[in-house]
């Protein structure tokens, strides 16, 4: 299985980015198809407070590894020679250490307000990986960003398909053995980690003769070059990661871990598999919206709805099994303890459809420069999120109620994406028009 991502090369055309795309995305898909199809057994190896546990978990590791090397990360491709790149490469490096470090301190004074915040009392006694995940989150993004810059895409892919590999037998073995919820948090960990050895080595390889070049003035120097990724890319993905975790947050402080935990196995049932085509739809979209935005911008609004509809007609036949019969196939697939999981996939469906349809068509804001536009929807979602939750907190709600309230605040969103993407597009085809 790991051999995969050689074969599949095989089969695209030679040095295009259609090979790359699939290669890496195949890779991916296998992987995450990999941890679906284990679902069902581990739904019957561990309870829903279980996968709270890691819900909650996931989604404050989700808020601080998107900042481990305060996005330094990012600029590893971008320099034209391997000098400038292995200087940040070292940067990121170190920062990742920095902030790991930061975390256990953070973790140490902040143990017992985390847990209560969260309301997961099994927290206490986990919290201690968090720095570790961080750590390693944090140097394989470094060594895969390198690995980017070298267009070793099929190791990427073949790292990818790994840490599938190791999250699914770690979880099961674990979950055979009774560990608990501290089985699902090493299976999540030792997935991140794993394949960093493998990407290491290739940097290692490459950097060999160019490591004699760095130097603390020389790092120095690239921290000032590339210092917008910390100071504007960092906090927006901050915003980012903290609007997609904070449903998750609210739902475990608000109610219990077992509610997160139905959340988080709807996410991984239904939105997974939707991201991943999403994912590819996002690839081509992105692409062929730049090459419009050069030579054609009239033709941009065209390519805006053909993607949508045809977004629509997936979605219907891909989410719509899948979520509208959820409250009687979740028992019989994962358990009789999963059935309210099965509920709020049924509810939330309108919420995954606008998801589906939305999501790849958010990169025209980038394309278009729109940043201003990116930021103004992620501080929405942010506000509405709150909102959202105060407001059932406030009339004392069940969870299904906020569960209806979430996936509203969501759709919002999502139509909200849609209306700033078609909005940046009509503005900047009538300034390229006016100016032409």
């Amino acid at each position: 299985m790991t051999r995969f991502p050689n074969r599949l090369k095989k089969f695209l055309p030679k040095g295009s980015l259609t090979r790359n795309v699939a290669v890496l995305a195949g890779g991916t898909a296998l992987g995450q198809g990999l941890v679906i199809l284990c679902s069902p057994l581990l739904t019957r190896l561990y309870t829903p407070e279980d996968f709270g546990v890691l819900a909650v978990y996931i989604s404050i590791l989700g808020i601080l590894a998107v900042v481990a090397s305060l996005r330094y990360e990012m600029g590893i491709p971008l320099p034209n020679n391997d000098e400038t790149a292995v200087n940040l490469l070292i940067l990121c490096l170190t920062i990742v250490f920095g902030i790991s470090l930061l975390t256990l301190f953070g973790v140490w004074c902040l143990k017992d307000q985390i847990v209560a915040w969260t309301n997961v009392m099994a927290l206490h006694h986990y919290l201690w990986l968090l720095p570790i995940s961080i750590l390693g989150i944090g140097i394989y993004q470094a060594f895969n960003y390198w690995a980017i810059r070298k267009q070793a895409f099929s190791q990427i892919a073949r790292t990818k398909l790994n840490q599938s590999l190791v999250l699914v037998i770690t979880q099961v073995s674990f979950g055979v053995l009774g560990f608990g919820p501290i089985g699902l948090l090493l299976g999540q960990l030792l997935g991140h980690v794993t394949g960093t050895s493998t990407l290491a080595s290739l940097a290692w390889q490459n950097t060999r003769k160019t490591l004699k070049t760095v130097s603390l003035n020389s790092i120095f120097l690239v921290a000032k070059r590339y210092k917008r990724f910390p100071i504007l890319s960092s906090g927006a993905a901050l915003l980012d990661g903290l609007g997609s975790q904070l449903p998750t947050l609210f739902l475990s402080a608000l109610y219990a871990p077992q509610v997160a935990g139905f959340w988080a196995l709807g996410q991984r049932i239904v939105g997974l598999p939707a991201s991943l085509v999403g994912y590819s739809v996002a690839q081509v979209y992105l692409a062929e919206s730049a090459r419009l935005a050069r030579d054609s911008p009239e033709k941009l609004l065209g390519l805006f709805w053909k993607t949508a509809k045809g977004q629509l007609l997936i979605g219907l036949l891909l989410i719509v099994p899948l979520a509208l019969p959820a409250p009687w196939t979740f028992p019989l697939i994962f358990g009789k303890n999963w059935k309210e999981a099965g509920l709020y996939v049924q509810v939330l469906s309108p919420m995954f459809l606008l998801a589906f349809i939305s999501s790849p068509l958010g990169g025209a804001l980038d394309v278009l420069e729109r940043q201003d536009l990116h930021l103004l929807r992620e501080i929405t979602k942010i506000f509405l999120v709150i909102g959202a939750m105060s407001l059932v907190n406030a009339n004392d709600g069940k969870p299904l109620i906020a569960i209806i309230f979430m996936g509203i605040a969501l759709s919002i969103v999502f139509i909200l994406n849609l209306g700033l993407v078609w909005y940046s597009i009509k503005k900047g085809c009538f300034s390229k028009t006016n100016n032409a």
